[in-house]
């Protein structure tokens, strides 16, 4: 994952299945930076949510991300980074 302003950019790439890259809009003003999840973790998360929009929080590239829903205050999800 690369985060600038405006945009989150994914890739994933699997020696199997190829590769894939999409580019998503997102509310973010702050440095640029660039991080690697587990899809499959992300995936897993993203998918025990009910609500369209969550909120991911990083601090850095070594450091783990927040991800928690807009409108559910009581519901996050930890996920730890790996190095690129």
């Amino acid at each position: 994952m690369i985060l600038k302003p405006g945009v989150l950019e994914i890739s994933s790439s699997n020696p199997e299945l190829g590769e894939a890259q999409e580019e998503i809009e997102v509310e973010y003003d702050g440095p640029e930076i660039s991080l690697g999840f587990n899809a499959r973790y992300l995936i897993d998360i993203l998918n025990a949510q009910n609500e369209s929009a969550i909120y991911l929080q990083l601090r850095d590239n070594l450091s783990p991300g927040v991800l928690q829903p807009v409108k559910d205050a009581d519901t996050l999800a930890v996920v730890m980074p790996m190095r690129l």
